[in-house]
């Protein structure tokens, strides 16, 4: 590994001109040199600075950056597109409160009919409610929710000392079930 400390620099002879000074880290004929090197590993380790290498066309550069403070800031509110996603979930929950509020009054007057009536019927609510109550257009859009949704892998940032990265956690199956329950919307609809 050659990774070597860079700086430009002009001597009083010759201000206009730049020169090159390179030197390894770990260099073993700099004994006081080698401090300052394992101390820029460290950094470079710790993730306070980066290794990059630079190519040109006669030869090739492996150096440490210089340190520079991370840069952090907040998400400007007026930039993230709420409004979009309130209208989505807006339908989402009519058309959730529709089926809920239909099927206990099914399921009530099902219940003081005591069982004079033809039970295979029930697996068609969900069709009939959402055509007859909620509308086609209503329930196009729940279809396609439900497609971004699953097509849309949560990511967690995680932070471990001064690394960052993401991860994608495994959905709980009833999740994924009744998601891919919801994109039977779309058959029903077209």
């Amino acid at each position: 590994m050659s990774i070597q400390s860079i700086q430009y620099y002009t001597t009083n002879s010759t201000p206009t001109k730049a020169s090159l000074y390179q030197i390894n880290l770990l260099e073993p004929s700099e004994n006081y040199w080698n401090f300052y090197g394992w101390c820029l590993l460290y950094d470079w380790i710790a993730g306070i600075r980066e290794v990059v290498n630079f190519e040109g066309d006669i030869a090739s550069i492996t150096t440490v950056t210089f340190h520079d403070p991370l840069i952090t800031f907040t998400a400007d509110a007026t930039e993230i597109p709420n409004s979009f996603a309130s209208i989505l979930l807006g339908c989402n929950i009519y058309i959730t409160w529709i089926l809920v509020c239909v099927a206990g009054l099914t399921a009530l007057y099902a219940i003081l009919l005591k069982r004079s009536f033809e039970g295979i019927n029930l697996f068609e609510l969900n069709r009939v409610v959402g055509h007859t109550w909620a509308g086609r257009t209503v329930l196009t859009v729940r279809s396609i929710t439900t497609i971004w949704m699953l097509n849309t892998a949560p990511f967690h940032l995680k932070i471990v000392n001064r690394a960052t990265y993401l991860t994608s956690p495994q959905l709980p199956s009833y999740q994924t079930i009744l998601a891919t329950s919801e994109v039977t919307w779309l058959v029903y609809t077209s």
